[in-house]
Formats: C-alpha cells, sequence, structure tokens
C-alpha cells in the first residue's frame, strides 16, 4: 500500500508542477487545482498511518491478552448503552457497548466490535445487545493500570439459549 500512496503522490505531484510551470486563466485556478491535487494524497496516506497505528495498537493488545487469558475470570456485566454503526446495505458496521459491572475498579467501560478483516459479516442491528442484557466479561486474575485488556462475551438476541449460564 505504501507504494500505491508513493505512485499516487507523484501522479498528483506531477500535474500541479505543469499547473504552476503553465499558461492558465490566473493564481486562482492554480491555487484551487493545488489544494484538490494535493489534498487527495494527503488524505490517503492520512487514512494509512490511520491504519497501520490501529492494527499495531490491536496486535498489542491481543498479545497482552494472550499472556493474560489463562488466569482469567469472568464476571457479569450489564450493557448500559450502545451505539451501532450502519453500512449502507442497512447491516452493522460497528458497536460500542457500554458495559458496567458490580467489580469494583472496574465499574464502567465501553468495548467495540468490528467485522473481521478481509470478509464481510452478515450482522443485523436485531443481534446487537439490546440495554439491558447480560454480558459476561473476562477479566485478568492479575490488575492492570495502564492499558487494561478485557474480552467481552455476548450472545445473539435472536438466538435462543436455553441452558447455557
Amino acid at each position: 500500500m505504501a507504494c500505491a500512496f508513493v505512485i499516487a503522490t507523484m501522479v498528483c505531484g506531477w500535474p500541479v508542477a505543469i499547473l504552476w510551470t503553465s499558461d492558465t486563466p490566473g493564481w486562482w485556478f492554480n491555487a484551487i487545482f493545488t489544494v484538490m491535487l494535493v489534498g487527495l494524497p494527503i488524505g490517503f496516506w492520512a487514512g494509512y498511518v490511520a491504519s497501520v497505528r490501529d492494527a499495531a495498537r490491536e496486535r498489542a493488545a491481543q498479545r497482552q491478552w494472550s499472556s493474560l487469558r489463562v488466569t482469567a475470570r469472568p464476571i457479569r456485566g450489564i450493557v448500559s448503552s450502545r451505539r451501532v454503526g450502519f453500512l449502507e446495505e442497512g447491516g452493522v458496521a460497528s458497536f460500542t457497548l457500554t458495559v458496567a459491572t458490580g467489580e469494583s475498579g472496574l465499574a464502567s467501560f465501553r468495548a467495540n466490535w468490528r467485522p473481521p478483516a478481509g470478509g464481510p459479516a452478515f450482522l443485523l442491528e436485531s443481534q446487537v445487545p439490546g440495554i439491558g442484557a447480560e454480558i459476561r466479561v473476562w477479566v485478568p486474575s492479575e490488575p492492570q493500570p495502564e492499558h487494561p485488556v478485557f474480552l467481552v462475551e455476548v450472545a445473539d438476541p435472536t438466538v435462543s439459549h436455553h441452558g447455557v449460564g
């Protein structure tokens, strides 16, 4: 991707150089097209950097959870609020749950879900746990003062879970 963005930057930069060295209707014309042509690769690079940063943060959380999951213990949580982001087709693009627990030091926190990378996740809004839904939160036995990692286990409310406790 970085190579593609370098090529895109050069492709957008070449017309800017031509624009400022040739006859045009005026400096305002050059300025408008310069902003458009320079803004495009800046947007690409900003998205790429944000994506790399998010991926690094997620990998760090996965590594931390891998080392802590052996001693993790389940606690009960309740969904106190939720925010759902939608795709154009009406499916769920992501959701954030605010979870309340009765544990000291872990009164409330937010948990995020996004579909797995590389494939569509067909999730409907009715499948997102509602406010008041009980959930299971896996917390490490050892306190994590900086950057705590929890695993939130939720059930699809549209599926019957008889006998599951």
